[in-house]
């Protein structure tokens, strides 16, 4: 069984859009340093990868992980993101 940490290394992103594109990284970068700040603040190990398949990668163990998880980091032209946006943008797509 291959572990988790050799695919995430020995695997190609499927596009790298995401790398090469600056636009609005600070507000990622921002997040990602919190998310840091919070996961270092636990007793947990982690691993956390940037623009590799996703915005932003968090692995449970920076030797042996065992769960994954992907983070897209979106920002909005205008003001903030709430639930009721949130709620009302899936919404649209539902079949009613």
């Amino acid at each position: 069984m291959v572990k988790l940490l050799e695919k995430i290394v020995t695997e190609n992103p499927r596009e790298k859009a995401g790398s090469t594109a600056y636009n609005r990284f600070d507000y990622q970068q921002n997040w990602a340093l919190c998310k840091i700040l919070d996961l270092h603040s636990t007793t947990f190990d982690y691993l956390i990868c940037f623009d590799y398949f996703d915005d932003v990668v968090i692995m449970d163990s920076s030797t042996d992980p065992n769960k994954i998880s992907f983070y897209q980091i979106k920002t909005k032209n205008k003001g903030n993101w709430t639930s009721d946006y949130l709620i009302k943008f899936i919404n649209q797509f539902l079949v009613k």
